[in-house]
């Protein structure tokens, strides 16, 4: 799938929106990749120490809207163990 029909499907998702919202707000970047075999698409967070990004990945259901709160959740948790603690 290209990234572009990718971020197509996403853009209504409310999960994604919120996590690329966050993401923005706090200045991490990322990309967005495609699903590997048939699981969920992901995000490539760079992190500001540098090394490897983490990798989180994002429902993708056919509805798509999912629980926007607990994806954010499990986000901020990712990035506090990487040791990155940018609030509740």
């Amino acid at each position: 799938m290209s990234r572009s029909r990718l971020h197509n499907k996403l853009r209504t998702n409310e999960e994604y929106a919120a996590i690329t919202k966050f993401l923005g707000a706090v200045g991490l970047r990322f990309v967005l990749h495609a699903p590997t075999g048939s699981g969920h698409p992901f995000l490539d967070i760079d992190l500001p120490h540098g090394g490897e990004p983490l990798r989180h990945h994002i429902n993708s259901t056919p509805r798509g809207n999912g629980n926007p709160r607990a994806a954010l959740s499990k986000l901020k948790k990712a990035l506090r163990e990487a040791g990155y603690d940018l609030g509740s």
